[in-house]
């Protein structure tokens, strides 16, 4: 309601009309998006004789819109790391961009690459990152064992070794494998997991 009383305080000082799209969040935890359009007439002296206007539900329509952008990012970021794949000359410079890609294009706040260790505490290495506090990387410890910090809900970052794909095989929605062990580009779900949660704004699910 703030964007609405912003957006008719505005109008009464500029003397315009007024047509904004704002969310309101229900008891039950829905949240429905609202269309508010509306007028003041003033009189000749310029004080505010009449307000006019109309409130509409347009939830269904505006979650239409979004799926079909969120549909449209994908695609533009899919193509943009083909791109990339095509025009990269080393293993590092492909990573990250592939990283920046999902961050810039995606939509997504972090995007991270990290390669499987085979040493006793079976730990990740980070090696390409991109996004709002990509420190964070460096202040969790991340594993691929089979704890609750290396199986974050609802699935491992990290298939079992029999199932690795050859090295030429890549996915950017959870996992991607090469150089003989796997490597994850899983996003902020997968990290372990309620590190400075009020800094970063990233929790568990």
């Amino acid at each position: 309601m703030e964007l609405f009383n912003r957006a008719y305080t505005d109008s009464l000082n500029n003397r315009t009309p007024y047509d904004i799209v704002y969310r309101l969040l229900m008891r039950d935890g829905r949240i429905k998006y609202i269309n508010g359009r509306g007028e003041t007439f003033f009189s000749a002296t310029g004080k505010p004789l009449l307000s006019i206007g109309s409130v509409q539900d347009i939830t269904t329509r505006r979650l239409a819109e979004l799926g079909m952008q969120k549909s449209n990012r994908a695609l533009h970021a899919l193509s943009t790391c083909n791109g990339a794949l095509v025009r990269a000359t080393n293993e590092s410079q492909l990573l990250n961009d592939v990283c920046r890609i999902l961050v810039e294009i995606g939509g997504y706040r972090l995007a991270w690459v990290g390669f499987t260790e085979y040493d006793t505490e079976k730990s990740v290495r980070a090696v390409a990152r991109a996004g709002t506090h990509s420190d964070y990387l460096d202040h969790v410890r991340i594993t691929w064992s089979d704890t609750p910090e290396g199986m974050s809900p609802p699935e491992p970052p990290f298939a079992p070794e029999s199932s690795r794909l050859p090295r030429t095989s890549c996915t950017t929605r959870n996992s991607c494998r090469g150089t003989n062990r796997p490597v994850s580009t899983a996003m902020h779900r997968a990290l372990p997991y309620r590190y400075s949660t009020t800094t970063t704004g990233y929790s568990a699910r």
